[in-house]
């Protein structure tokens, strides 16, 4: 029997790396489609959770809520990621953060206080170790390498050195949609410096018609000035031409590139954690004007230079959003429906999907 000669085998070793060649990207372009359709299946059933929610009280959840000191010695926080952990599952985890009070936790694990370390003798101290490390599948995008992963935050005030104890937090994959904002960053503007993701004490420096479906909550006895959650009367836009959630996946460059000559603005910033329960503006976002605002994902150093261009500052980038997927980024409507947010979309349409009660009539795709 005649054997195969070498330059028979060479030549059947190309034929089989050549066909490898050519399957290789339809193998990965079949696995980013499954993990695209898995985020998209997270969005959705985010979506339904905050249904849920508003039918059981009557509102849906803020971005991020806190009350000031003038109704105690403590705050008391929550987002919309811990208000829903009932209606995706999760109920045991948000028993968890309420944890009856104690001398440590007064208004919840998250509230002011000594950061919990593992098998900490204070149950309320590992409670909180616990909560602020764990990992959801449900707020974490196949796609996104970089949820799901540790990252230093504080307890209680926002991330370190900001807030008042460093300690360790998870990272998710997904933000809501606090409102529209022009960018400008200045606080004599009615569009500036302090948005809707972060408004807890400032809504007299905003337009109204703006904000969008979760925005920042604060204490409703602040003089009139702290917004409540809305309601399905109160998105005059309507549910299904209003954004309520989209991804931001952790960009690929945060770890080299902060923007700032400040190493503190290495901590959590343009990130999304689900467990942070400060103000809102760390699991909340706005729509901008900039392009680059809603593919921050993909390069945060090319949307700070974007940002500096337009004659706004790193924080239009912080606030933004993005994802790994190709073309653009997975989001949920208010009316639970899901949609994908092509990176070339007008970004006056975009803008018109992140309020509730601007009056505009287009709708995203």
């Amino acid at each position: 029997m005649k054997a195969f000669t070498l330059v028979e085998l060479l030549v059947v070793i190309a034929i089989i790396g050549i066909l490898i060649a050519l399957l290789l990207p339809a193998v990965q372009a079949a696995r980013e489609a499954a993990r695209r359709m898995q985020c998209s299946n997270n969005l959705k059933q985010m979506g339904l959770a905050l249904h849920t929610y508003a039918d059981a009280h009557k509102v849906f959840p803020g971005c991020g809520f806190k009350r000031s000191k003038s109704q105690g010695s403590n705050s008391t926080r929550s987002s919309w990621m811990i208000c829903i952990l009932p209606y995706i599952e999760q109920n045991a985890l948000h028993e968890m953060y309420y944890l009856p009070s104690t001398s440590s936790t007064p208004n919840g694990i998250l509230s002011n206080g000594t950061a919990g370390v593992q098998n900490d003798p204070d149950p309320a101290k590992a409670a909180r170790y616990t909560f602020l490390r764990t990992v959801l599948s449900a707020y974490c995008c196949p796609s996104d390498g970089g949820a799901g992963q540790i990252m230093m935050g504080s307890d209680a005030d926002g991330p370190a050195p900001w807030g008042t104890v460093a300690c360790e937090i998870t990272t998710s994959s997904y933000k809501c949609v606090s409102g529209k904002s022009n960018g400008t960053n200045t606080s004599n503007d009615n569009e500036g410096d302090f948005n809707w993701d972060q408004s807890l004490f400032k809504t007299d420096k905003l337009r109204s018609s703006w904000r969008g479906m979760m925005h920042g909550v604060g204490d409703p006895t602040d003089g009139g000035k702290s917004q409540t959650c809305e309601s399905f009367g109160s998105i005059t836009d309507g549910t299904s031409n209003t954004v309520a959630i989209a991804e931001l996946g952790f960009p690929m460059d945060y770890n080299t590139y902060a923007g700032s000559s400040d190493p503190d603005e290495k901590f959590m910033r343009a990130a999304s954690v689900w467990s942070q329960a400060w103000r809102g503006g760390y699991n909340g976002g706005m729509a901008y004007p900039v392009p680059e605002t809603i593919r921050v994902s993909k390069g945060l150093k090319k949307c700070h230079e974007a940002a500096q261009v337009f004659g706004a500052d790193r924080d239009m980038c912080f606030n933004g959003f993005g994802s790994f997927h190709t073309g653009g980024m997975n989001f949920a409507r208010g009316d639970g429906s899901g949609g994908f947010l092509s990176e070339t979309i007008d970004m006056l349409v975009w803008q018109a999907g992140a309020s509730i009660a601007e009056g505009e009539s287009q709708a995203i795709p």
